[in-house]
């Protein structure tokens, strides 16, 4: 059957397929318009789920897109925040495509952040800011597109982003971690601190051991001609203190341009080249074999291996400091660069800042303008309500006209009706005369009632009265018996005043004889003092004596002692030190000056011990130089020894 038999009624008519796709577009655009609306209230479920369902369907986002163009995103605030709440649920939840079907408007979405960034109060800076999480988010998934938009992966699927090369795992770490500094850098700068406590303890451990790393690389010979490996702080920035990370320093590391003078010499062979130097980490230890036969050939080869070891070190250090200087000068010019980048960086927001300012004056002026009209419409309803008040006035002056004359009417008739009424009440008086007979003598009676209740009650006051004088002639007694007793006390004060006279004369002699004392006792510690100089004098004399002795030659020839004798004499010396120091915190808090001789022995033990440690000290050392790990050893005692100090 051909096109030409089928009649023209069923050509017009729209197959299922086609009817199907209209509905299900309806569908979808009466969604979108529940779901983004200018209503202050939550996107319903049931809506959201019908679009994200619909993704699936139309295995992509054009249809929600397409819809979109039918509301206008910029007019009001609650739609553009609802706009953003439904498209962040169809990138987490909705069809794999919509994140590339979305690429494409991008720049529609920073141009919508950009329009409500100028919206300082209320939502505008939200909006800026959700526009700019999603903008970020789906540029993410455009370098990462195997990550779907939910970031929920599975063991194969990690797996997977890694089988291509490392390269895609470095900078996936680098990604994620560069936004994990974004989320705790906003976790600190909007949390109190007490809930913040063993977060940034988290970072702690990992912080030691990336210092520990970075000491321990930039040490490696290999690395020293390629990279300047950056040094950490002792301690991780705090992000609760604001001067912190405004005073920390990111550490950055440069990598060395390859030069002639900064490689190893081409003389030396790949072997002599040391990829790791040791010399840093573990001191240099000389071993001389001393055979009986040949002991002069066995001096000259240390001296040898000594001089060739010292050439090495200046060596290294040369090209430390070369690597130094280098990675100075390409610091210099990363700053140098970074500086023109944010000098651009102030000229575009300069000349933003001018457009804005434009555009301000702009709507300034139309604002101007309106203001005007307005002006006039408000003037143009003044004078119409004017003249509609005056009209009211006249027309409620007529109406209270009126009701002033029947308000005289009515009080014409009202005196009237008074008048006849006192003459009715006069008529009923003269007839209620005899009445009133039988209510005087109930009153009557009444009166008798209360001046006899009257008379009672004086009766009891009259009882209270005598009671009262009664009461004041006993006070009157206590009265006299005071008198007498204050007169005994007075003879009793003039008593003490004599004796306080005849006190006050014994003080007198009291305060010279302790004026006598005190000068007596000044005159002996100044004598004490002396004799106390004198003694430390002559301590001080004997400690030189010590040591003058322990730098002579015939000292390094006649004394001798073992480590272990020396490291056994510690002991007495921090007793000796421990006594000294409770003596004299006892002779700070105790002003008495009984008992010097004590504190002169003490001091003369002390010396006399550390003479004996001195001399052993110097013996010691001259046999330990030859030993194993000696300024180890020598650091550790050295650091028990002055702690007492």
């Amino acid at each position: 059957m051909t096109a030409a038999n089928i009649p023209k009624n069923l050509l017009r008519r729209p197959s299922a397929m086609m009817m199907d796709r209209e509905e299900y577009e309806k569908l979808q655009s009466a969604a979108l318009l529940k779901c983004i609306n200018a209503q202050e209230c939550a996107v319903k479920e049931k809506h959201l789920r019908t679009l994200i369902l619909g993704t699936y369907n139309d295995r992509g986002a054009g249809v929600f897109w397409a819809n979109l163009t039918k509301i206008q995103l910029e007019s009001n605030l609650v739609i553009s925040w609802k706009f953003c709440h439904v498209l962040h649920k169809l990138l987490r939840d909705g069809e794999p495509h919509v994140l590339t079907d979305s690429l494409k408007y991008v720049s529609k979405l920073s141009a919508l952040g950009q329009l409500w960034s100028h919206l300082k109060e209320g939502g505008g800076m939200l909006i800026k800011h959700y526009c700019t999480v999603l903008v970020k988010k789906l540029i993410f998934h455009q370098h990462n597109q195997q990550i779907p938009g939910n970031l929920s992966l599975t063991e194969s699927q990690l797996e997977a982003l890694g089988s291509e090369g490392v390269d895609n795992w470095f900078e996936l770490s680098v990604e994620v971690m560069d936004y994990l500094d974004a989320i705790l850098q906003l976790q600190q700068s909007g949390l109190p601190e007490k809930e913040l406590v063993g977060h940034s303890d988290r970072f702690i451990p990992i912080f030691g051991k990336l210092k520990q790393f970075y000491a321990s690389s930039s040490n490696l010979q290999y690395f020293k001609f390629l990279v300047s490996v950056p040094s950490l702080p002792e301690n991780p920035p705090n992000f609760v203190i604001a001067s912190d990370i405004g005073n920390y320093v990111c550490p950055q590391v440069l990598v060395h341009e390859r030069q002639g003078n900064e490689s190893p010499s081409d003389s030396q062979s790949v072997e002599d080249v040391k990829l790791v130097d040791f010399n840093d980490l573990v001191p240099s230890q000389t071993t001389v074999e001393t055979d009986h036969h040949s002991i002069s050939s066995g001096i000259s080869a240390s001296q040898e291996t000594e001089k060739d070891r010292i050439i090495n070190t200046l060596r290294h250090e040369l090209d430390d400091t070369k690597a130094t200087v280098f990675r100075i000068n390409q610091e210099y010019a990363l700053m140098n660069q970074k500086s023109r980048a944010q000098m651009l960086e102030l000229e575009e927001s300069v000349a933003h800042s001018k457009e804005m300012l434009n555009q301000l004056l702009e709507e300034n002026e139309r604002y101007r303008l309106k203001n005007e009209q307005l002006e006039n419409e408000k003037n143009q309803l003044i004078d119409e309500q004017r003249e509609n008040t005056q009209n009211q006035i006249v027309v409620l002056e007529e109406k209270f006209q009126k009701m002033k004359d029947a308000y005289r009417s009515l009080r014409e008739e009202h005196i009237k009706t008074l008048k006849n009424l006192s003459q009715v009440q006069k008529q009923l008086e003269d007839g209620n005369a005899d009445k009133l007979e039988p209510e005087l003598c109930k009153s009557e009676q009444e009166f008798a009632n209360e001046i006899q209740q009257l008379k009672l009650e004086n009766e009891d006051l009259n009882a209270q009265v005598c009671c009262q004088e009664k009461e004041m002639q006993v006070l009157q007694i206590s009265i006299d018996q005071m008198t007498e007793q204050y007169a005994k006390l007075e003879s009793k004060a003039k008593d003490a005043d004599a004796c306080n006279v005849e006190l006050e004369n014994q003080i007198t002699a009291l305060n010279h004889q302790l004026t006598v004392l005190k000068s007596d006792c000044e005159l002996n510690c100044t004598l004490l003092n002396d004799h106390f100089l004198t003694f430390c004098k002559l301590l001080s004399n004997a400690m030189n004596d010590t040591l003058r002795e322990i730098e002579s030659p015939a000292f390094e020839q006649q004394v001798t002692c073992s480590a272990e004798y020396f490291f056994s004499k510690i002991q007495p010396v921090q007793e000796n030190i421990e006594n000294m120091r409770n003596l004299v915190a006892e002779k700070i808090s105790d002003s008495k000056l009984s008992d010097e001789s004590a504190v002169l022995s003490h001091l003369f033990n002390l010396c006399y011990c550390f003479s004996t440690f001195f001399r052993l000290g110097q013996a010691a050392l001259r046999i330990l130089a030859t030993s194993d790990n000696v300024e180890s050893k020598l650091v550790g005692n050295c650091a028990i020894f002055w702690r007492f100090f």
